[in-house]
């Protein structure tokens, strides 16, 4: 291999030429090690991209079937291989009718996922047929839908009569429930409003919590849209995950702080991160409103900040700055106060990889007053290796891309440095 792993457009050549080799075998190793250096490393891979694309039609079944694979996981990075991919998938609009598999159908329901993940509209007819008249929603495409958020009209009719009807299904159809409310926050379809308020009381009618927590989590990003006298009961609720996702989404309403705290600040100590993350994020969404517990956010900080400072916590480490970074986040949100919570992010950057975009989020926020943390930016987007290299998630491509772009916006907006 020409170069060091790290010689991306050296190792990117040379693969390319490797996939136009006349042997099967050659072109199927060089898709799996394009795959693999594109997930460790950052760099222009176009032509490499492109090239994959083309191995879609390869006349070998295997290579083919890898192709796809790869392509799968590429997410925004696939852009160079998007005619390749529509090409494919242009004349199978049922691919996601799982009653009825298409030839090929996991083949090229990977390759149609891929052109989703691009947010390409040559995806949403598949889509869209899965939606409205399939048997079952496909899990792929209940998961892409939130990269068409300007097409919410293709789906959110199907996804509401279908949530109607799992509703009143309780518990037997849980799982087309579950997937269609699941479509319908990701697809941002505030007009299934009322569908899923008939969801909410439907699950707690049956006590099918983790199905009313979703509910009650869909309403959440929908804003100050939902009826605030059907989920205040909920902030009762003797399921601790259903009373603090009730206050999430009370929580759109800065009038409702005083209502909605009681039931938040317990959580923000609890074992359960999940209760943890959902009473983090209210608090960020009240902000100023809730501004009088800025001080017991402050002392939970620095209690967590001294357990990890002292190494009193070592073998809990990774969780602990994890919280801490939550508690410097609530904090920048409730007292405007840059200054208090800017070290804390700083110190989190470098052992906490998996948070870094949460960081910058709250960098770019911070304006000017973010300047001293610009070098961890700059080393961030000069760095050829992908910020977790060691296994990491499926989509780790997705969220180094996102990270990447998030430092680049913010360094632009500081300006020269």
């Amino acid at each position: 291999m020409v170069g060091e792993w790290s010689d991306v457009e050296a190792r990117a050549a040379e693969l390319v030429d490797l996939l136009g080799s006349p042997d099967a075998e050659i072109r199927l190793d060089a898709v799996w090690r394009g795959g693999d250096a594109v997930r460790r490393w950052r760099g222009p891979y176009g032509n490499l991209i492109a090239t994959l694309g083309e191995r879609l039609r390869d006349s070998d079944p295997e290579v083919r079937s890898a192709a796809a694979r790869v392509c799968e996981r590429l997410y925004s990075t696939a852009q160079p291989a998007a005619d390749h991919l529509a090409g494919r998938v242009a004349a199978d609009v049922d691919l996601w009718n799982l009653a009825e598999p298409v030839h090929g159908g996991v083949e090229l329901r990977r390759i149609a996922a891929s052109l989703a993940r691009l947010g390409d509209p040559r995806a949403i007819p598949s889509l869209a047929a899965n939606v409205d008249r399939h048997p079952r929603l496909a899990v792929t495409v209940v998961l892409s839908l939130s990269h068409f958020r300007d097409h919410a009209e293709d789906f959110v009719p199907g996804l509401r009569q279908r949530l109607a009807r799992g509703a009143r299904a309780l518990p037997a159809e849980h799982g087309e429930a579950l997937l269609a409310v699941t479509g319908l926050r990701c697809v941002a379809g505030v007009e299934g409003t009322p569908e899923v308020l008939q969801l909410l009381r439907a699950a707690a009618t049956s006590e099918t919590w983790p199905l009313a927590r979703e509910a009650l989590r869909t309403l959440a990003t929908f804003g100050p849209v939902a009826a605030d006298a059907e989920i205040r009961p909920y902030l009762t609720s003797p399921q601790p995950r259903i009373a603090v996702a009730a206050a999430h989404v009370l929580s759109a309403w800065p009038a409702n702080a005083d209502s909605v705290l009681p039931v938040l600040l317990p959580r923000l100590e609890s074992d359960s991160p999940a209760e943890r993350d959902t009473a983090f994020a209210a608090l960020r969404r009240l902000g100023p409103a809730a501004w009088e517990v800025a001080g017991r956010v402050r002392e939970l900080h620095d209690a967590l900040r001294e357990l990890v400072d002292d190494g009193a916590n070592d073998g809990r480490a990774v969780a602990t700055w994890g919280h801490i970074i939550d508690c410097a986040i609530a904090l920048w949100h409730l007292s405007g106060d840059g200054d208090a919570v800017l070290p804390t992010l700083i110190d989190a950057w470098p052992s906490n990889p998996h948070r870094r975009a949460d960081i910058v989020d709250c960098l770019a926020q911070l304006g000017p007053a973010a300047a001293p943390a610009l070098p961890l930016l700059r080393a961030e987007v000069a760095t050829p290796e992908r910020y977790w290299t060691d296994g990491g998630p499926t989509d780790l491509i997705k969220r180094d891309e996102a990270l990447l772009a998030k430092c680049r916006d913010v360094l632009s907006a500081a300006g020269p440095g």
